[in-house]
């Protein structure tokens, strides 16, 4: 994932991968909505987090992350942040 990262995916600049937990959406609908929203209006638990968070609450914490926060300025003062959606509208 790193690797595709860092060549095709153009640091993230481009495109970034991410892993989820399938067996935890609500796939019901056999859909799942890309949606973008302001960054308090959504929370959610992020990987290897135990407490939900805002997409604020996300730049603070990956701020201090070193691999994480030099992709910080690709959304941070951007008005609303691209999500995916499960049928609940759960992130």
């Amino acid at each position: 994932q790193e690797k595709l990262h860092q060549n095709i995916c153009r640091k993230r600049s481009l495109v970034a991968i991410g892993t989820h937990d399938l067996d935890a959406l609500d796939a019901s609908s056999g859909a799942l909505k890309y949606d973008a929203r302001e960054p308090d209006a959504f929370r959610f638990v992020p990987l290897a987090q135990e407490q939900a968070m805002s997409g604020g609450e996300l730049m603070q914490l990956y701020e201090r992350d070193a691999q994480l926060k030099k992709y910080l300025p690709l959304i941070r003062d951007a008005p609303r942040y691209p999500l995916v959606l499960d049928a609940q509208e759960r992130v």
